[in-house]
């Protein structure tokens, strides 16, 4: 059975529908009614879960808890965003409200497979006090930065809203079963050794490298365009010192791509890696570990905040096919998390410091 987990206020009431007391409550009750009674081959194919009826707290976790537990236990999330953050512990004025909790355990636990409708043309009228008003804000802040947030009803009636909804909602089980069987080609590939994959293992290192590095020159190239870029290959797991010291530090020598060169932005690196990577083994390739690191579907992205050195990090290639399935996740990270503009920012000062750094070699040669 498919758990679908609905997030939202309960009780809040829709401004500008045919009727007055219609609330996100009856439209979750609503979809819970719809998707529970389809049927598969004769059985129930999904369970809809709502804090209102879907699971109780027990007396050793609270409500709050239970809530979270229960994102954590389902597939896939659908988020009404109607502006209220939801209740938050009466002793804690800083705790962010359930709803927005909720929204941030399903982005950092389900990313792919979270989806969200705005709603809040419909609550204009609400009112809060001077604590719920702070929480909504940072809610507000923190969808902002998210481009799943981009559904709006337009639906006048109660009876268009429900249709509307739901087809949204039904198209997004849709779309996560697309992810879902796609995903399991993609482990089905990795597990069955034929074909390109095949050839590739047993490739040695230094052709592999070349190999990787040819493809993903072709395949990640267009990304950052009018940019210094390197591309690089690592023909192992990480673990292999062998392998993860082919790479060695290329960062050292960065200011040797400024000669001759009409760009004013880079250098950005992405290593290809034909294995597995850990967060420590790709913090090693700077050689300290006071840096930021991002995990991402993809990999790693890795970013040292005083030189703006900059490593995208592409992990478990292991035929020309996945890094292909990586360029897409690379593209959509990027678009998701908003960074492509700042990882830009980035590149052009440290397109900066390396100027500097070329002339004071100039100077002391």
């Amino acid at each position: 059975m498919i758990n679908i987990f609905l997030s939202s206020k309960v009780t809040s009431v829709f401004d500008n529908l045919d009727i007055d007391d219609f609330s996100i409550g009856d439209l979750r009750s609503f979809l819970k009614t719809e998707l529970e009674s389809q049927k598969y081959f004769g059985k129930q194919l999904f369970k809809v879960i709502i804090n209102e009826e879907g699971f109780e707290a027990n007396f050793d976790k609270d409500a709050f808890d239970a809530c979270i537990q229960a994102i954590k236990e389902s597939d896939i999330i659908v988020v009404f965003y109607n502006g209220d953050a939801g209740w938050a512990p009466i002793d804690d004025k800083t705790a962010n409200g359930i709803c927005h909790e909720e929204y941030l355990i399903a982005m950092n636990e389900h990313p792919s497979m979270t989806f969200a409708i705005n709603l809040s043309k419909y609550f204009k009228n609400a009112s809060y006090n001077k604590d719920q008003k702070k929480r909504n804000s940072k809610f507000l802040s923190d969808t902002d930065n998210l481009y799943r947030f981009k559904e709006y009803s337009e639906a006048d009636t109660v009876d268009d809203l429900k249709k509307y909804i739901l087809r949204l909602v039904v198209g997004y089980i849709s779309k996560s079963f697309d992810l879902a069987f796609n995903a399991k080609k993609q482990l089905d590939a990795n597990n069955i050794v034929f074909g390109k994959t095949l050839e590739w293992h047993k490739l040695t290192y230094p052709q592999r490298i070349e190999e990787i590095q040819k493809l993903s020159t072709n395949s990640f190239s267009d990304i950052f365009p009018n940019t210094i870029c390197l591309y690089h290959a690592i023909p192992d797991n990480l673990s292999i010192s062998d392998a993860r010291n082919s790479l060695g530090r290329p960062f050292l020598y960065e200011d040797n791509e400024l000669a001759g060169t009409t760009l004013t932005k880079g250098v950005i690196h992405f290593v290809t890696a034909y294995g597995n990577a850990t967060e420590t083994q790709v913090k090693n390739l700077i050689g300290y570990p006071d840096i930021t690191l991002i995990k991402t579907s993809f990999g790693f992205y890795l970013w040292e905040q005083t030189t703006q050195v900059q490593y995208i990090v592409i992990s478990k290639c292991i035929n020309p096919s996945v890094i292909d399935t990586r360029k897409q996740q690379v593209v959509n990270w990027l678009k998701a998390s908003k960074e492509k503009t700042n990882i830009n920012i980035r590149s052009a000062e440290r397109f900066k410091i390396l100027k500097v750094i070329s002339k004071a070699k100039a100077k002391t040669k």
